[in-house]
């Protein structure tokens, strides 16, 4: 729990003014110092243009690149001739030197102009070292930027970079090649140049932080306020320091044996390296140098950050360990990051924390949370509190989806802060108890604060994890939440956010980013990590890099399309109109197409946006008509460079629309026994006869009460466009009989609702009205469909439920002898749990697409496949029993699907995993009984995963 202690206004002191005026002269010439290509500051600078060519080598004075390329003059960026490469020479003007350093910092400038051939720029040395980076081919002129660092590793090599045409059978042209190299200054400090702080505090106070830490154990969370400040005395950099402290941190990660956490308020006046208030804590509270280096990455990257940084700390005389320290938000902290003094707001999280030990789902905390300032120190100034008015209305407009993200914040801050707390996992930041932001007094806008990525371990990330924003589409994602996805729902509804965010997201996630960042800071890496090492708690410590930002090689891995998956297509009725669904992770772009007379291309006078794919919400269909008849589509991933091209399918037909009816409908309302009470229909009868197709229009309700029984006879049907809810009880339920003759069904069209409790389907079959001959009993398409405790038995159909692109959920249902299947699905988000089914000639669930969450499934004398995941299904299934049955479970075409608790036997095979990768068909099964490991038989395709008991297995 946060304390709400009022820090007295900050005085500026005449060593504080002589630092200030240090700090701006230092800023000035570290400014001067990171100019690109500035002859006057910078080590050296290299420049070849094409104008001098002799024996192989362009020249520019003194200077001599060697090429196995050509001079041309037919095409220049400037001057009057470029670097030609074709086929027969490859290699672009290159520079070698021996010179480099680690640490060093190359600064690398070009113009190419390619008209059918990629290339690539390269890095590499005579030690092995090799960074190849692409370059995209356009016919057109562009300067093409890229910065290096070279690695700590390296001690003496000698390096190469050049340009260098990789594919295609056009010409590369290069020109105006730039390169400046900026000499590492940097200083190798030891943990002898590390703080040691020294905190003390008489018995009094000491007995009293002790009973508090003692509350909190007891509680199980710390709630502090200003009552529990104690005075201190702080010895540390040689110098004495008065100070009230407190124990901080609301979870007892930050209480644990002898390394507690402290919120440290110097008295008035006072500072220490430029803070007045600041926190300490254990380094493994944040998980050591993984909360370091994120800081460090957003000051490079120019997101607002804390000071953060180690020291020794010692309490009462007794040495404790390495901590860490962070910055508190107030003006001291605007003054570090050069701002001017204005409102910090966040969002007010005690009934957060209140709600802690009670775990109430249903608890709305967030939205009752008010906006409140950080920094009130400053509070009771005109401008200062109508500059706090400005940035609450702000955040409270975006909220509640009055204004638009980039009416709201600075885009492009928010968009590298999203995107590095991706790069990083670390994603605790984006909490709505974490989040701050800065109100720029200029511009109005709201500017993130960085800062609080881990707690005291790093997550285990693997593949599963999903990047954010992925399946983020800001409009229509029904999952609710009460932490940093409440802005997430918001700004990935926004396409400038998206678009930016995507943007830095694919810089960031170049392995070279993440080197060159590395590099960077490698002495001040390994100097903070010989002084955390000193602790013996952590003497086998060590920054790995690699394992902290893991999920930025699967993030990039699903940033670019898949060829063949990401985006379908198929023609319509209309003449060069084509019908688009995107399946990829992230919006697409399209924006143009290209036809067999226009094989270069045809823009879109407006690209289209297509929304994200996700398993949770309906697919949308999107359109366009070319002005001659487009053969290939050409797209990108929102806010990416790369461009791909799909072919259009001449005749895929649409996966999930239905024919137009052209059989006549009676509407329920004409039926006898249907009357209208209030606003909904209902029977006067407990005993109705359907022999006609009956419809129940979208603007009307039609209500079954209990023990009803709904006979359907030869030519009798139900479509709902509208709501249907038959409410049936365990004594009197609700019961839908007919005679096995088709077209004796059940639709739940476009729009449309059902809600069954208590119903029973029996001697049933398919619906078929008119053109539109459908397999199941019960037909769900585009609708939302609920059964609670209902039975399907003795059907004669394909399958008892067919859901298309619908929601769905089945509770307490039993499936019994039918000769087709149970349920088959099309791209449907469902739910079961408590679902039994028995004596089926075919399979018992059937995916194609979409999503499903399951518990307690128990199958018997199943046929066919009783599980079965195609074409991107992504399920989850807790319990499954299967027995006396021929298989149990299929997976193929990109699935992926885990099983927790599987028990069972069959006949013939259990398990069949094939497939194809990017992505690769996943079937995980954990905490398998120990019969069923032994005996499971399956066979698994070569690009296929299968394991089972956290051991991967292959066919046998």
């Amino acid at each position: 729990m946060r304390i709400k202690e009022t820090i007295k206004k900050h005085k500026i002191t005449p060593r504080r003014i002589a630092l200030l005026s240090f700090l701006f002269v230092c800023g000035i010439i570290s400014a001067l110092l990171l100019k690109p290509f500035s002859k006057s500051t910078l080590a050296g600078e290299y420049f070849c243009g094409a104008e001098t060519f002799e024996n192989g080598q362009f020249i520019n004075g003194n200077l001599k690149f060697n090429t196995n390329c050509i001079q041309t003059k037919s095409e220049k960026y400037k001057g009057n001739a470029s670097c030609l490469c074709s086929d027969k020479g490859v290699y672009g003007p290159t520079w070698e030197t021996s010179q480099l350093k680690a640490g060093d910092t190359i600064h690398y400038s070009l113009a190419i102009k390619s008209d059918a051939s990629t290339s690539k720029l390269v890095l590499s040395s005579d030690k092995g070292d090799y960074l190849d980076f692409p370059l995209p081919a356009e016919n057109k002129w562009q300067v093409h930027t890229k910065t290096f660092v070279i690695p700590a590793h390296v001690k003496s090599a000698v390096w190469k970079i050049y340009p260098y045409k990789i594919s295609g059978s056009g010409k590369a042209y290069y020109d105006n090649m730039n390169i400046a190299v900026s000499k590492s200054n940097r200083l190798v400090a030891s943990n002898n140049s590390f703080s040691r702080f020294e905190l003390q505090i008489n018995n009094e106070n000491y007995d009293k932080i002790r009973r508090k830490r003692k509350e909190a154990l007891g509680i199980g969370l710390l709630f502090s306020s200003k009552d529990d400040l104690v005075d201190a005395n702080i010895r540390v950099d040689s110098s004495i320091y008065d100070s009230k402290v407190r124990l901080k941190g609301d979870l007892l990660d930050h209480l644990q044996g002898n390394k507690w956490s402290f919120r440290i308020m110097l008295d008035k006046g006072q500072e220490w390296r430029g803070m007045n208030v600041f926190s300490i804590h254990n380094s493994a509270a944040r998980s050591h140098l993984a909360e370091w280096f994120m800081h460090k990455i957003m000051e490079h990257e120019g997101v607002m950050t804390p000071k953060y940084d180690f020291m020794k700390f010692s309490f009462n005389k007794r040495d404790i360990g390495t901590y860490a320290y962070e910055q508190h938000f107030d003006n001291y902290f605007l003054q570090e990051n050069k701002k001017p003094i204005a409102p910090i707001i966040r969002h007010n999280d005690d009934g957060y924390w209140d709600n802690v030990k009670k775990t109430l789902k249903d608890y709305e905390w967030v939205a009752a949370s008010q906006v409140e300032l950080f920094n009130k120190e400053n509070a009771g100034d005109p401008n200062f509190d109508k500059l706090f008015r400005h940035g609450h209305s702000q955040l409270t407009d975006f909220l509640n989806k009055r204004k638009s993200a980039d009416e709201v914040f600075d885009l492009d801050k928010m968009a590298r802060y999203y995107a590095l707390m991706e790069i990083g996992h670390g994603t605790h930041a984006q909490l709505v108890t974490n989040i701050r932001f800065y109100v720029d007094p200029v511009t109005g806008l709201l500017e993130p604060i960085g800062y609080d990525f881990f707690g005291d371990h790093l997550p285990k990330v693997n593949e599963h994890w999903r990047p954010v924003g992925m399946w983020e589409n800001g409009k229509k994602t029904h999952e609710r939440s009460r932490d940093g996805n409440l802005y997430n729902r918001v700004l990935f509804g926004n396409e400038k956010f998206y678009r930016a965010y995507i943007k830095y997201l694919t810089e960031y996630t170049k392995p070279e980013y993440l080197t060159n960042q590395k590099a960077r800071l490698q002495h001040e890496i390994d100097a903070r990590t010989s002084v955390i090492k000193t602790d013996p708690d952590y003497r086998d410590y060590s920054f790995d890099m690699d394992k902290v930002f893991a999920k930025a090689k699967y993030t990039k891995d699903k940033l670019y399309p898949l060829p063949g998956v990401s985006l379908t297509s198929y023609r319509t009725a209309i003449r060069h109109e084509v019908q688009l669904q995107n399946y990829h992770y992230f919006p697409l772009e399209i924006i143009g197409y290209k036809t067999k007379n226009q094989p270069t291309g045809i823009d879109l006078a407006e690209p289209i946006i297509m929304e994200s794919y996700s398993p949770h919400t309906t697919l949308e269909h999107y359109k366009f008509v070319g002005k001659q008849k487009p053969t290939e589509v050409i797209y990108r991933t929102l806010g990416t460079d790369s461009t791909y091209y799909h072919k259009v399918n001449n005749n895929l037909a649409p996966l999930t629309e239905l024919p137009i009816q052209s059989a006549s409908y009676y509407n329920i309302s004409d039926h006898p026994s249907v009357n209208l009470n209030g606003d909904q229909y209902t029977l006067n009868s407990k005993k109705i006869t359907l022999d006609r197709h009956y419809k129940v229009d979208k603007n009307q309700a039609l209500a079954i009460a209990s023990g009803s029984n709904i006979i359907f006879q030869k030519g009798g049907s139900l479509t709902v466009y509208g709501s249907l809810m038959a409410s049936g009880s365990s004594s009197e339920p609700i019961t839908f009989n007919g005679k096995k003759l088709t077209g004796q069904g059940i639709l739940i069209g476009k729009g449309g609702s059902g809600i069954f409790n208590h119903c029973q389907f029996a001697n049933l079959s398919n619906y078929n009205v008119g053109i539109a001959n459908l397999p199941a009993v019960v037909n769900i398409y585009e609708a939302t469909v609920n059964f609670t405790n209902c039975n399907f038995i003795k059907n004669d159909a394909k399958a008892d439920l067919a859901i298309t692109n619908g929601e769905y959920s089945l509770v307490n249902c039993n499936f019994s002898d039918n000769a087709g299947g149970a349920i088959v699905t099309k791209y449907s988000t469902g739910n079961l749990e408590k679902v039994t089914a028995a004596n089926y000639g075919g399979g018992f669930l059937s995916l194609q697409g979409g999503h499903i969450k399951a518990e307690h499934i128990e199958l018997k004398n199943i046929l066919d496949w009783p599980l079965v995941f195609e074409q991107f299904a992504m399920g989850s299934i807790n319990k499954y029993k299967i027995t006396e049955s021929s298989h149990s479970v299929k997976v193929g075409s990109h699935s992926e699907i885990f099983i927790v608790d599987y028990t069972g036997k069959t006949s013939d095979r259990d398990i069949q995993v094939l497939g194809s990768s990017n992505p690769k068909t996943r079937l995980t099964i954990a905490n398998a009984n120990e019969n069923s490991e032994k005996e499971l038989s399956y066979i698994t395709g070569p690009v296929a995963f299968l394991q089972i008991n956290g051991r991967k297995k292959y066919t046998k």
